[in-house]
Protein backbone atom coordinates (compact mmCIF):
# COMPACT_ATOMS: atom_id res chain seq x y z
CA UNK A 1 0.00 0.00 0.00
CA UNK A 2 1.62 3.50 -0.62
CA UNK A 3 2.38 6.05 1.97
CA UNK A 4 -0.89 8.67 0.67
CA UNK A 5 -3.98 7.72 -0.83
CA UNK A 6 -5.45 9.95 -3.32
CA UNK A 7 -6.28 13.27 -1.71
CA UNK A 8 -4.75 12.63 1.62
CA UNK A 9 -3.61 14.26 4.57
CA UNK A 10 0.15 12.65 5.26
CA UNK A 11 1.48 12.76 9.11
CA UNK A 12 4.62 11.60 9.57
CA UNK A 13 4.87 11.53 13.20
CA UNK A 14 2.20 10.72 15.73
CA UNK A 15 0.31 13.74 16.57
CA UNK A 16 1.07 15.19 20.28
CA UNK A 17 -2.43 14.71 21.33
CA UNK A 18 -1.84 10.91 20.78
CA UNK A 19 0.54 10.75 23.72
CA UNK A 20 -0.50 13.69 26.04
CA UNK A 21 1.09 13.12 29.88
CA UNK A 22 -2.93 13.09 30.71
CA UNK A 23 -3.43 10.04 28.71
CA UNK A 24 -0.27 8.38 29.28
CA UNK A 25 -0.79 6.67 33.05
CA UNK A 26 -2.97 3.52 32.01
CA UNK A 27 -4.59 3.55 35.81
CA UNK A 28 -8.05 4.45 35.43
CA UNK A 29 -11.32 2.78 33.40
CA UNK A 30 -10.99 -0.20 32.19
CA UNK A 31 -7.46 -0.97 33.87
CA UNK A 32 -8.88 -1.54 37.19
CA UNK A 33 -10.94 -4.42 35.39
CA UNK A 34 -7.93 -6.67 34.54
CA UNK A 35 -8.36 -10.10 36.30
CA UNK A 36 -5.62 -12.72 35.84
CA UNK A 37 -4.59 -10.88 32.25
CA UNK A 38 -5.75 -8.30 29.66
CA UNK A 39 -8.39 -11.26 28.48
CA UNK A 40 -10.28 -11.59 31.68
CA UNK A 41 -12.37 -8.57 32.88
CA UNK A 42 -13.28 -8.95 36.70
CA UNK A 43 -14.00 -6.67 39.10
CA UNK A 44 -11.01 -4.68 41.41
CA UNK A 45 -10.64 -3.11 44.25
CA UNK A 46 -11.01 0.15 42.02
CA UNK A 47 -13.72 -0.61 39.46
CA UNK A 48 -16.23 0.86 41.70
CA UNK A 49 -15.58 4.20 43.93
CA UNK A 50 -17.55 5.98 45.35
CA UNK A 51 -16.46 9.23 44.78
CA UNK A 52 -13.92 11.01 41.93
CA UNK A 53 -14.05 11.03 38.24
CA UNK A 54 -10.57 11.56 36.54
CA UNK A 55 -12.25 13.29 33.54
CA UNK A 56 -13.48 16.92 33.30
CA UNK A 57 -17.29 16.74 32.99
CA UNK A 58 -17.04 19.22 30.55
CA UNK A 59 -15.23 17.12 28.20
CA UNK A 60 -16.76 13.86 28.74
CA UNK A 61 -18.63 14.51 25.08
CA UNK A 62 -15.86 15.54 22.95
CA UNK A 63 -15.31 14.18 19.66
CA UNK A 64 -12.02 11.93 19.44
CA UNK A 65 -9.09 14.02 18.67
CA UNK A 66 -8.79 12.84 15.16
CA UNK A 67 -11.90 14.90 13.98
CA UNK A 68 -9.96 18.04 15.00
CA UNK A 69 -7.22 17.39 12.66
CA UNK A 70 -9.54 17.26 9.98
CA UNK A 71 -9.38 13.09 9.17
CA UNK A 72 -13.46 12.96 9.49
CA UNK A 73 -16.00 12.84 6.99
CA UNK A 74 -19.52 14.77 8.75
CA UNK A 75 -22.87 14.07 7.51
CA UNK A 76 -23.69 17.07 5.18
CA UNK A 77 -19.93 17.10 3.97
CA UNK A 78 -18.84 16.21 0.75
CA UNK A 79 -18.63 12.57 0.07
CA UNK A 80 -14.72 11.97 -0.78
CA UNK A 81 -12.59 10.07 1.60
CA UNK A 82 -9.86 12.65 3.30
CA UNK A 83 -7.61 9.71 3.91
CA UNK A 84 -5.73 10.85 6.65
CA UNK A 85 -2.56 8.75 6.55
CA UNK A 86 -1.15 8.74 10.04
CA UNK A 87 2.80 7.27 10.40
CA UNK A 88 3.19 6.84 6.76
CA UNK A 89 6.49 4.85 6.64
CA UNK A 90 4.83 2.44 9.28
CA UNK A 91 5.81 -1.56 8.68
CA UNK A 92 2.39 -2.37 8.55
CA UNK A 93 -0.82 -0.21 6.33
CA UNK A 94 -3.79 -0.09 8.55
CA UNK A 95 -7.04 1.10 7.44
CA UNK A 96 -9.96 2.60 9.62
CA UNK A 97 -13.26 2.61 8.18
CA UNK A 98 -17.23 3.29 8.83
CA UNK A 99 -19.28 4.96 10.90
CA UNK A 100 -18.23 7.20 14.10
CA UNK A 101 -19.12 3.79 15.95
CA UNK A 102 -15.28 2.75 14.17
CA UNK A 103 -13.88 6.41 14.83
CA UNK A 104 -14.45 5.98 18.39
CA UNK A 105 -11.78 3.56 19.10
CA UNK A 106 -9.37 5.96 17.43
CA UNK A 107 -7.44 6.58 21.00
CA UNK A 108 -6.91 2.40 21.43
CA UNK A 109 -6.31 2.20 17.46
CA UNK A 110 -3.20 4.85 18.06
CA UNK A 111 -1.98 4.04 20.74
CA UNK A 112 -1.75 0.15 19.67
CA UNK A 113 -0.38 1.29 16.47
CA UNK A 114 2.25 3.25 17.79
CA UNK A 115 3.51 -0.08 19.70
CA UNK A 116 3.41 -2.08 16.55
CA UNK A 117 4.07 0.34 14.17
CA UNK A 118 1.14 0.98 11.86
CA UNK A 119 0.59 3.30 9.26
CA UNK A 120 -2.79 3.93 9.60
CA UNK A 121 -5.37 5.27 6.95
CA UNK A 122 -8.70 7.03 8.15
CA UNK A 123 -12.34 6.48 5.90
CA UNK A 124 -14.56 7.19 8.16
CA UNK A 125 -17.95 9.08 7.94
CA UNK A 126 -20.78 10.28 10.68
CA UNK A 127 -23.37 7.75 10.56
CA UNK A 128 -21.92 5.68 7.58
CA UNK A 129 -22.10 2.44 8.31
CA UNK A 130 -19.37 0.19 5.35
CA UNK A 131 -21.46 -1.13 3.35
CA UNK A 132 -21.03 -0.57 -0.27
CA UNK A 133 -22.86 -1.89 -2.74
CA UNK A 134 -26.18 -1.86 -0.19
CA UNK A 135 -28.14 1.49 0.05
CA UNK A 136 -27.30 2.66 3.36
CA UNK A 137 -31.45 3.74 4.55
CA UNK A 138 -31.47 3.51 8.33
CA UNK A 139 -32.79 5.76 9.93
CA UNK A 140 -33.04 7.33 6.44
CA UNK A 141 -31.93 7.15 2.67
CA UNK A 142 -28.40 8.27 2.99
CA UNK A 143 -27.10 9.14 -0.37
CA UNK A 144 -23.81 10.65 0.61
CA UNK A 145 -22.73 7.52 2.30
CA UNK A 146 -23.79 5.55 -0.30
CA UNK A 147 -21.16 7.28 -2.53
CA UNK A 148 -18.60 7.84 0.07
CA UNK A 149 -18.53 3.76 0.38
CA UNK A 150 -18.34 3.40 -2.70
CA UNK A 151 -15.35 5.19 -3.30
CA UNK A 152 -13.68 4.12 -0.25
CA UNK A 153 -14.23 0.64 -1.67
CA UNK A 154 -12.49 1.58 -5.01
CA UNK A 155 -9.66 3.36 -2.91
CA UNK A 156 -9.24 0.00 -0.89
CA UNK A 157 -9.28 -2.18 -4.20
CA UNK A 158 -6.81 0.04 -5.90
CA UNK A 159 -4.49 0.50 -2.70
CA UNK A 160 -4.73 -3.06 -0.57
CA UNK A 161 -4.09 -3.08 3.03
CA UNK A 162 -3.02 -5.64 5.47
CA UNK A 163 -5.52 -5.13 8.03
CA UNK A 164 -9.03 -3.63 7.83
CA UNK A 165 -10.43 -2.20 11.46
CA UNK A 166 -14.21 -0.98 11.60
CA UNK A 167 -17.56 -1.63 13.17
CA UNK A 168 -20.71 -1.79 12.31
CA UNK A 169 -24.24 -1.11 13.51
CA UNK A 170 -27.00 -2.68 11.30
CA UNK A 171 -27.83 -6.01 12.60
CA UNK A 172 -29.05 -6.95 9.14
CA UNK A 173 -25.72 -6.04 7.30
CA UNK A 174 -24.03 -10.00 8.04
CA UNK A 175 -24.97 -11.74 4.77
CA UNK A 176 -24.20 -8.15 2.63
CA UNK A 177 -21.03 -7.81 4.70
CA UNK A 178 -19.57 -11.09 4.57
CA UNK A 179 -19.47 -11.20 0.42
CA UNK A 180 -17.87 -7.37 0.78
CA UNK A 181 -15.00 -9.38 3.54
CA UNK A 182 -14.65 -12.25 1.39
CA UNK A 183 -13.70 -10.13 -1.64
CA UNK A 184 -11.29 -8.05 -0.25
CA UNK A 185 -9.57 -10.95 1.59
CA UNK A 186 -9.25 -12.51 -1.84
CA UNK A 187 -7.50 -9.58 -3.12
CA UNK A 188 -5.07 -9.44 -0.79
CA UNK A 189 -5.88 -8.15 2.85
CA UNK A 190 -4.34 -10.05 5.56
CA UNK A 191 -7.55 -9.54 8.36
CA UNK A 192 -10.39 -7.46 8.79
CA UNK A 193 -11.53 -6.75 12.60
CA UNK A 194 -15.08 -5.57 13.64
CA UNK A 195 -14.74 -4.17 17.22
CA UNK A 196 -17.59 -4.71 19.49
CA UNK A 197 -20.73 -1.82 18.88
CA UNK A 198 -21.32 0.11 21.66
CA UNK A 199 -24.57 1.07 20.26
CA UNK A 200 -26.13 -2.60 21.54
CA UNK A 201 -24.92 -2.20 25.12
CA UNK A 202 -27.29 -0.58 27.13
CA UNK A 203 -31.36 -2.10 27.33
CA UNK A 204 -32.69 0.84 27.92
CA UNK A 205 -32.78 2.96 25.30
CA UNK A 206 -32.42 6.65 25.87
CA UNK A 207 -34.10 7.10 28.98
CA UNK A 208 -32.01 4.43 30.54
CA UNK A 209 -28.50 5.52 30.08
CA UNK A 210 -29.81 9.30 30.49
CA UNK A 211 -30.47 8.21 33.81
CA UNK A 212 -27.91 6.74 34.44
CA UNK A 213 -25.81 10.02 33.18
CA UNK A 214 -27.38 12.74 35.10
CA UNK A 215 -27.11 10.35 38.30
CA UNK A 216 -23.52 11.49 37.77
CA UNK A 217 -23.97 14.76 37.02
CA UNK A 218 -26.59 15.37 40.27
CA UNK A 219 -23.63 14.11 42.44
CA UNK A 220 -21.41 16.23 40.65
CA UNK A 221 -23.54 19.61 40.88
CA UNK A 222 -23.95 18.65 43.99
CA UNK A 223 -20.79 19.27 45.51
CA UNK A 224 -19.57 15.62 44.98
CA UNK A 225 -21.74 14.77 48.09
CA UNK A 226 -23.13 11.87 46.49
CA UNK A 227 -21.87 7.84 45.44
CA UNK A 228 -21.47 6.99 41.91
CA UNK A 229 -21.77 3.53 42.80
CA UNK A 230 -25.77 4.04 42.60
CA UNK A 231 -25.55 5.07 39.22
CA UNK A 232 -26.09 2.42 36.44
CA UNK A 233 -27.93 1.06 33.74
CA UNK A 234 -29.62 -2.29 32.20
CA UNK A 235 -26.88 -4.43 30.19
CA UNK A 236 -28.34 -5.23 26.53
CA UNK A 237 -27.76 -8.24 24.48
CA UNK A 238 -24.11 -9.44 22.59
CA UNK A 239 -26.62 -9.79 19.65
CA UNK A 240 -28.14 -6.03 19.56
CA UNK A 241 -27.51 -3.83 17.00
CA UNK A 242 -24.25 -4.79 14.26
CA UNK A 243 -22.54 -7.08 16.97
CA UNK A 244 -25.39 -9.45 15.85
CA UNK A 245 -23.88 -8.50 11.50
CA UNK A 246 -20.03 -8.95 12.80
CA UNK A 247 -20.94 -12.26 14.55
CA UNK A 248 -22.73 -13.66 11.45
CA UNK A 249 -19.01 -12.59 9.37
CA UNK A 250 -16.77 -13.98 11.77
CA UNK A 251 -18.35 -17.38 11.69
CA UNK A 252 -18.48 -17.55 7.78
CA UNK A 253 -14.38 -15.71 7.15
CA UNK A 254 -11.54 -17.13 8.90
CA UNK A 255 -9.89 -13.94 8.18
CA UNK A 256 -12.44 -12.02 10.33
CA UNK A 257 -12.23 -11.52 13.93
CA UNK A 258 -14.99 -10.33 15.77
CA UNK A 259 -13.61 -8.72 18.95
CA UNK A 260 -16.20 -8.32 21.78
CA UNK A 261 -15.52 -6.56 24.96
CA UNK A 262 -18.66 -5.79 26.51
CA UNK A 263 -18.09 -7.56 30.04
CA UNK A 264 -15.21 -4.98 30.41
CA UNK A 265 -18.09 -2.22 30.80
CA UNK A 266 -20.59 -4.65 32.50
CA UNK A 267 -18.04 -6.62 34.21
CA UNK A 268 -20.42 -9.96 35.21
CA UNK A 269 -18.88 -9.53 39.29
CA UNK A 270 -19.45 -6.07 40.00
CA UNK A 271 -21.83 -5.16 42.82
CA UNK A 272 -24.86 -4.17 40.22
CA UNK A 273 -24.86 -7.05 37.87
CA UNK A 274 -26.17 -7.59 35.63
CA UNK A 275 -26.60 -3.83 35.52
CA UNK A 276 -23.83 -1.94 34.01
CA UNK A 277 -21.80 1.06 36.11
CA UNK A 278 -21.98 4.69 35.06
CA UNK A 279 -18.81 4.86 36.57
CA UNK A 280 -16.47 3.00 36.43
CA UNK A 281 -11.93 2.97 37.57
CA UNK A 282 -12.71 6.74 38.05
CA UNK A 283 -13.87 6.97 34.53
CA UNK A 284 -17.59 7.98 33.24
CA UNK A 285 -17.91 5.55 29.84
CA UNK A 286 -20.48 6.90 27.92
CA UNK A 287 -20.39 10.49 26.00
CA UNK A 288 -23.73 11.57 23.66
CA UNK A 289 -26.04 8.68 22.41
CA UNK A 290 -24.77 5.05 22.09
CA UNK A 291 -20.64 6.21 22.05
CA UNK A 292 -18.12 5.94 23.87
CA UNK A 293 -15.97 8.40 26.05
CA UNK A 294 -12.15 9.43 24.57
CA UNK A 295 -10.61 8.39 28.03
CA UNK A 296 -12.60 5.18 28.06
CA UNK A 297 -11.49 4.28 24.49
CA UNK A 298 -7.86 4.64 25.52
CA UNK A 299 -8.16 2.47 28.73
CA UNK A 300 -9.59 -0.28 26.28
CA UNK A 301 -5.97 -0.40 24.63
CA UNK A 302 -4.46 -3.00 25.98
CA UNK A 303 -7.88 -5.21 26.70
CA UNK A 304 -8.38 -4.52 22.44
CA UNK A 305 -4.70 -5.55 21.84
CA UNK A 306 -4.69 -8.64 23.85
CA UNK A 307 -7.58 -9.34 21.93
CA UNK A 308 -6.02 -9.15 18.19
CA UNK A 309 -2.74 -10.92 19.58
CA UNK A 310 -4.69 -13.90 20.84
CA UNK A 311 -6.36 -13.83 17.30
CA UNK A 312 -3.10 -13.67 16.01
CA UNK A 313 -3.46 -9.60 13.88
CA UNK A 314 -0.79 -8.59 15.85
CA UNK A 315 2.88 -9.52 16.49
CA UNK A 316 3.20 -8.57 20.17
CA UNK A 317 0.30 -7.95 22.96
CA UNK A 318 0.36 -5.49 25.76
Amino acid sequence: MTAIAVGALAMSAWPASAQDEEFAPFTHGANTVRGDSWLDPQTGPDTQTPTGISWPLSEVNEDPDYYGWGCHVTAQADSTPIGCVINPEGSTDVVVLGSSYAGQWMPAILEIADREDWAVTIHTKTWCDFQPGRAITNPSPYPECDRFNTKVLELLRQDVPDLILTSHYDPSAGPHLTRVYRDLIARGVEDVVGIWNSSGTFAEEGPGLTKAAWCVRDIQFDDYTGDYTTCHYGKGSETDQGNRAMQLVDAGLDDFHYIPLQDWMCPPDSTVAPRCPAVIGRVVPWRNGAHLTNEWTHSMTNPLHAALHQDGVTETGP
